[in-house]
């Protein structure tokens, strides 16, 4: 229903269950290749089905592009370059899968 609203998104990865200790919008990691597996609901498929929903519909009017991101908190100690590595690898994925790349 916002697509017409739309020109940014990004995709993060949550834990959807309530009754989980870390449910909620944490922004948490991703899974890694090359199985992609987290505890959260994000995988590069339904990244995939959300970014071909997504490109389905009209750009926004005045938009010459929809942009994408991951957004994926980090911590103290983290190895961010790894982090963002971790990132650009599963949303290259989601892309492909999207037949977007």
């Amino acid at each position: 229903l916002a697509r017409p609203y739309l020109s940014q998104l990004h995709l993060t990865n949550a834990i959807l269950d309530p009754s989980h200790p870390m449910y909620g919008d944490w922004h948490m990691d991703v899974g890694q290749a090359p199985a992609f597996a987290s505890p959260g609901y994000l995988t590069p498929e339904i990244g995939a089905e959300i970014l071909r929903e997504v490109v389905s519909e009209p750009l926004t009017p005045g938009c010459k592009a929809t942009f994408v991101a991951m957004e994926i908190r980090s911590h103290i100690g983290d190895d961010l370059w790894h982090k963002e590595e971790t990132g650009r690898t599963f949303l290259k994925r989601c892309l492909e899968l999207a037949d977007l790349s």
